[in-house]
């Protein structure tokens, strides 16, 4: 069975998003922490790539502020998060 648990709820009414087809929304988020058990990471219309990367690499991406804070309380325990 996949490990399955709740991270956090994450929500900044600061954190405005507009898509290409010109949706405008808040960032809420219900983020899950599973495991790879088959397949392969893939892109979609909301990723154009994707990889497996090891943590002490991250600094190194361009990566949103608030994935950033998730990615933080998931290394350092920190959850789950109401926020």
């Amino acid at each position: 069975m996949a490990d399955r648990r709740h991270l956090g709820f994450y929500s900044n009414p600061e954190h405005i998003i507009e898509y290409t087809d010109g949706e405008i929304g808040q960032q809420y988020e219900a983020v899950y922490i599973g495991r790879p058990v088959g397949g392969k990471p893939t892109v979609n219309e909301e990723a154009d790539g994707v990889r497996w990367v090891h943590p002490d690499d991250l600094d190194k991406l361009d990566i949103h502020p608030s994935m950033h804070e998730q990615i933080g309380h998931y290394l350092t325990g920190a959850y789950p998060y109401l926020g």
